[in-house]
C-alpha cells in the first residue's frame, strides 16, 4: 500500500468515527392538544420563555456516533399557547416576564413560566435518529405581582421503530412532546387554583 492510499484511508477511517450533527424538532401534534370539553374562562393568561431558554440543545445520544440538535423552547412554543387556550380565554406571549407593560395593559391574571429538559437515546449502532426521546416539562403559574400560585412537573416519552423514523427522523420526539405537553394540558385543566 503506498503512502497515498494509506493517507486516503485514515483520512475515511477518521471521517466516519467522527460522526455528523442532524437536526430535528421537537413540534407536538397539537391536533391531540386540542377539544377541551369544559367551557374557558374568561380570562388573560400569558407565557413567557427568556432569551437564555431560547437555545439550541446538541447532543451526541443518537446512533452511529452521530448527534442531533434542536430547540426545545422554540419548537413548543405554539403548544404553551394551544395547552392554556384549553381552559383560558386569552392567552398573550411576554417579551420581558412579569415586567412586561402587557401584564398591567391585557390585566392578565397569571403569568406561566415552563422550563424543558430533554433526554434521548438510540438503540441503533447504524442510524442516527433517536429511537427513545423523554421530555421533562415543568410548568409554574404567577399572579401578576410575582408570587408563584402553581407548579407542577410531568414527564413525556416516546419511541420510533425503524420504519418510523424512516418517514420521520423526528418521530420519538414529536411523541415524547405531545405526551409531555398533553399531561400537562391536564394538570392546568384541573387546577382549582387557577380560577
Amino acid at each position: 500500500m503506498n503512502s497515498h492510499t494509506l493517507l486516503l484511508t485514515t483520512v475515511l477511517a477518521v471521517t466516519s468515527l467522527s460522526g455528523c450533527t442532524h437536526a430535528i424538532q421537537m413540534n407536538p401534534d397539537l391536533d391531540a392538544l386540542r377539544g377541551a370539553e369544559e367551557e374557558r374562562l374568561d380570562i388573560a393568561v400569558a407565557y413567557y420563555v427568556s432569551l437564555s431558554q431560547n437555545l439550541e440543545v446538541v447532543t451526541s445520544a443518537s446512533g452511529g456516533g452521530d448527534s442531533i440538535k434542536y430547540y426545545p423552547y422554540r419548537d413548543t412554543e405554539t403548544a404553551m399557547r394551544t395547552i392554556l387556550s384549553e381552559k383560558f380565554r386569552k392567552v398573550y406571549a411576554l417579551k420581558s416576564s412579569i415586567e412586561d407593560p402587557l401584564v398591567a395593559e391585557k390585566d392578565i391574571k397569571y403569568v406561566f413560566t415552563p422550563e424543558l429538559q430533554t433526554s434521548s437515546k438510540s438503540d441503533s449502532a447504524f442510524f442516527w435518529p433517536p429511537t427513545s426521546f423523554t421530555v421533562q416539562l415543568t410548568c409554574k403559574a404567577y399572579s401578576a405581582d410575582g408570587e408563584e400560585l402553581w407548579s407542577k412537573q410531568v414527564t413525556g416519552y416516546g419511541t420510533a421503530t425503524k420504519s418510523e423514523f424512516q418517514d420521520n427522523f423526528s418521530a420519538a420526539a414529536h411523541k415524547a412532546s405531545t405526551d409531555a405537553f398533553r399531561r400537562m394540558r391536564d394538570q392546568i385543566l384541573a387546577a382549582e387554583e387557577l380560577r
